[in-house]
């Protein structure tokens, strides 16, 4: 059975901003890698170079105005890998977002004992710039090295690819050089010493059409040597000045990569100036689109989905999580996990582990829910520090699952999915509602080539419309009824899709009152109070005084309050009305009179 997490937040950021998710498909285009910013290095162009970060400080990047790295300012997102060199001895952590965003309550990494490290992420760009934000609440210098961009639907760039899942739907070993000699085993990686990988020759199944890889790259240093760095790139390119993880204290270190393929058999270069082992696994390629098979990118704004410190605590063993509420929405504004229409088939996510007590973590391993547990990890901790890494991981029912093999918190941030492009309607039931009274929803789509217009095929109850840019439902249904609904919705291809609905309106019962003769009565110059109330119809009511008359020093409120200190003695009489908040308002339908009497001695 899963176990279904509560979504709660605990950070030291109290505010954020959480906004619809995205619509719009994204294609990716790889590039080097390639360095796109190192404020330790004065030689870099302006903006991308020095200052380091100043402790609580928050620094943008205007990445396309790097000009060493060819990135457009139609970028749309990147996938980058975030390295921190702090200035002291503590990073509590970084986080880099879209520079058009508020910050979000997300970590991408940190370095509480000072040492370098590095995290694989990937952000969308802000709107206005192409550019990201860096936050820090240390002082630290930041390396930014970028291995693509992701472009929209229009952009007339070529060479646009997709996301394609390994068969298997799972994480497959292509590299350890622990094994005996071979083009995918033995010998270590020879520190100075570049060495190509044929990785396509390997039992993966990786097809020729891949263009780039999805890896998750590990060094295990030998006998706790330090490993100052690790670069992986394309073997048919220049080693570049970029790198793609760092093992300084000798201890296991994990970093996901995407990394563009080279000839022969998609061959990758791996190069360290220190002896060490390397393990590469691969989690999915990069391709032309294929109709049917190929997943595009949408981009969210950065979220925290899952942070066991404030829910389950400390684990071990594995844990399920919901990463999508079944109703959509949520925290992090995720579309509706349904049976029929699972339009989500894999999450962006940052995994960060924070071991029990600061006690090793032998490895921790995020994947689809429902399917085997992979042999490869997500990262680990043997040395117990806090870790993260980037996981892509496919969706099951909503899920993901995780595993770590002693105790420890997770944190689980998400910054975008993979999705099929096609256009479709992703709502896929109608809230019910009631005749007369106001009525609002909203249709959605995903996929095609937006921005959408939609249109109702003369199908919806008399008075309610659809809104041609907005997809809203709104207005007041005056029938009532299991009434058939077909919305369509048109992208800019344009490409037709409609959906069929069935809108049950329930019937209005009109207003009644329920207070009867006689009103209580009063003494003359004492305070007096005395409550009408209705029943029925749409709260809340209004009472209007629309006869007769209060006795003298009485007044009536809206909400059908009687109050004052009465001045003169008789018996008054009157003609109450009260009106519900319905909007077929006013008609005798939702409108009800009563006449009352009250007496004062």
């Amino acid at each position: 059975m899963r176990r279904i997490l509560p979504l709660t937040l605990l950070f030291c950021i109290t505010t954020m901003s959480v906004v619809a998710w995205a619509q719009t498909p994204l294609s990716f285009i790889p590039i080097g890698p390639c360095r796109v910013a190192d404020t330790r290095n004065a030689a870099m162009p302006a903006g991308f170079g020095p200052p380091s970060l100043a402790a609580a400080s928050t620094r943008t990047f205007i990445l396309p105005g790097n000009p060493n790295c060819s990135l457009p300012n139609t970028a749309l997102a990147y996938s980058l890998n975030v390295t921190v060199v702090p200035n002291g001895n503590y990073l509590g952590y970084l986080t880099i977002f879209p520079d058009d965003q508020t910050q979000p309550v997300v970590s991408t990494l940190n370095s509480y004992d000072g040492r370098t490290k590095a995290t694989a992420a990937i952000v969308g760009a802000g709107a206005v710039d192409a550019g990201v934000s860096i936050y820090v609440p240390d002082a630290t210098d930041v390396v930014l090295d970028v291995a693509g961009y992701w472009v929209g639907p229009s952009n007339p760039a070529t060479g646009k690819l997709q996301y394609f899942n390994i068969p298997g739907f799972n994480v497959c070993r292509l590299v350890n050089t622990s094994n005996a000699t071979g083009p995918l085993g033995g010998p270590p990686l020879s520190g100075g010493t570049a060495r190509d990988f044929p990785v396509q020759s390997g039992f993966c199944a990786i097809p020729s059409t891949a263009v780039a890889y999805s890896l998750n790259v590990t060094a295990v240093p030998i006998n706790g040597a330090p490993v100052s760095y690790v670069t992986v790139w394309p073997s048919t390119q220049a080693q570049p000045g970029t790198s793609t993880l760092n093992a300084p204290t000798g201890t296991t270190v994990e970093n996901a990569a995407v990394i563009p393929t080279g000839g022969g058999a998609g061959d990758i270069s791996v190069f360290s100036p220190d002896d060490t082992n390397i393990l590469i696994d691969i989690n999915g390629y990069f391709a032309p689109p294929v109709s049917g098979a190929s997943l595009a990118l949408y981009t969210t704004t950065p979220c925290r989905v899952l942070d066991t410190r404030s829910t389950s605590g400390l684990f071990n063993g594995q844990i399920d999580v919901q990463v999508q509420p079944l109703s959509g929405g949520g925290p992090c504004n995720l579309p509706p996990f349904t049976i029929t229409a699972p339009f989500i088939e894999g999450y962006v996510l940052n995994a960060t582990a924070l071991p029990g007590n600061g006690a090793g973590l032998g490895y921790l391993s995020v994947w689809p829910t429902g399917l085997p547990q992979p042999l490869p990890a997500t990262l680990v901790a043997l040395d117990g520090s806090i870790t993260s890494n980037l996981a892509i991981t496919l969706s099951d029912g909503g899920y993901a699952s995780a595993f770590a093999s002693s105790p420890t918190n997770l944190l689980l941030d998400i910054s975008g999915y993979f999705s099929s492009d096609t256009l479709v309607i992703t709502t896929t039931s109608l809230p019910a509602g009631t005749q007369f009274t106001p009525y609002t929803t909203t249709v959605v789509a995903q996929g095609g080539v937006p921005p959408y217009t939609w249109s109702d095929l003369g199908t919806l109850p008399p008075s309610l419309t659809i809104g041609s840019a907005s997809g809203i439902i709104s207005g007041c249904p005056d029938v009532n009824g299991a009434i058939p609904v077909t919305i369509q919705v048109t992208d800019t291809v344009p490409t037709v899709v409609t959906a069929a609905f069935t809108l049950t309106l329930a019937p209005y019962v009109p207003v009644l009152f329920v207070n009867t003769d006689p009103l209580p009565g009063g003494l003359l110059n004492q305070p007096y109070m005395d409550v009408i109330t209705a029943m029925n119809g749409l709260g809340p009511y209004k009472f209007t005084l629309t006869g007769g008359a209060l006795p003298t020093g009485l007044s009536l409120t809206a909400a059908g309050v009687i109050s004052g200190t009465p001045v003169a003695t008789g018996t008054f009489t009157f003609q109450l009305t009260a009106t519900d908040s319905s909007c077929d308002n006013p008609s005798p339908g939702n409108q009800a009179i009563m006449t009352y009497h009250i007496t004062i001695t």
